[in-house]
């Protein structure tokens, strides 16, 4: 923080706490504070920052620092330091649930896997890849294929669900990784205002 800045700013905090008046109705062992907030207010207002966005940060400061403005920058410079961006949610799930995608092949070959298990039932004893066998699958093969396009469709809709379920899911969580690291960036931003970071002068 450049020097004439801090000067600056420490002059305006001790002005503020000089001229605070405490109200009848607050308790005067807390003078300190009530002073304290009142001068960091008046730097927020300065400097264009809204100190409700921070309150909590201010709030701990003053608390730690017993209202001594060098250690209350102090505080505010670790917790900022502290703050780090979530981590943005990931689409785990792309790795373990595909896509059920099936076309005239795949209903053709679940078609003669369901023909086959009632073969079997319908007709035990009999082989399949005999002329009796073909006859039967050429008798049912387009009921067979409806069966299977219905099973087939089935299991792409229980996927669908699965996965829009999924997207709105991770939706939420993408506005709320956005909105938490909105919040810490605008944080961070306010912080180093009053720090002085990339500011020379205050208006």
């Amino acid at each position: 923080m450049p020097d004439n800045y801090n000067a600056k700013l420490k002059s305006l905090f001790y002005q503020a706490k000089q001229e605070f008046v405490l109200d009848a109705s607050d308790d005067p062992g807390f003078l300190w504070f009530y002073s304290s907030w009142r001068g960091m207010q008046k730097i927020c207002e300065t400097l264009g920052v809204d100190i409700q966005e921070i309150h909590h940060l201010v709030h701990h400061a003053l608390c730690v620092s017993n209202g001594e403005f060098d250690l209350i920058l102090k505080d505010l410079r670790q917790e900022m330091e502290t703050m780090v961006l979530p981590k943005m949610p990931e689409k785990t799930w792309w790795h373990s649930d595909y896509e059920p995608v099936f076309g005239e092949s795949d209903i053709k070959e679940r078609a003669y896997e369901i023909f086959k298990g009632q073969f079997k039932t319908t007709f035990p004893g009999k082989r399949l890849g005999t002329k009796f066998a073909k006859e039967k699958w050429e008798e049912v093969e387009d009921k067979a294929k409806e069966l299977a396009t219905a099973a087939l469709q089935a299991a792409y809709d229980s996927w669908k669900e699965r996965e829009d379920g999924r997207q709105e899911k991770y939706i939420r969580c993408l506005v709320q990784w956005q909105e938490s690291c909105s919040i810490i960036n605008k944080t961070k931003e306010s912080i180093q205002k009053i720090l002085g970071q990339n500011q020379d002068e205050i208006n």
